[in-house]
């Protein structure tokens, strides 16, 4: 049962993702929540201007723990996505 129960909250959890995902030409805001695995993770950019030859932002990334478990971040990826959908 357990093996059945996560399959399914995995399968609620892509579904999610999939509506969440930006679409071609949307606009990225400048803050998003989501949450998965009962940890919520709140991102907001800031742009500074131009700085050398390219341009300055800051992030600032806050997780909380809504789940009654004990949770650690092991590792991180960033996807960065900028306004033409360009990803790098």
């Amino acid at each position: 049962q357990p093996d059945e129960v996560r399959a399914a909250a995995e399968a609620v959890e892509a579904e999610a993702a999939r509506r969440r995902a930006l679409k071609c030409g949307q606009k990225v805001p400048p803050e998003s929540l989501t949450v998965t695995r009962g940890v919520s993770i709140f991102v907001k950019s800031k742009y500074h201007g131009e700085a050398g030859s390219g341009h300055a932002w800051s992030y600032r990334v806050e997780f909380t723990n809504e789940g009654v478990d004990t949770v650690q971040m092991l590792s991180r990826h960033w996807i960065f996505t900028d306004a033409t959908g360009f990803v790098s």
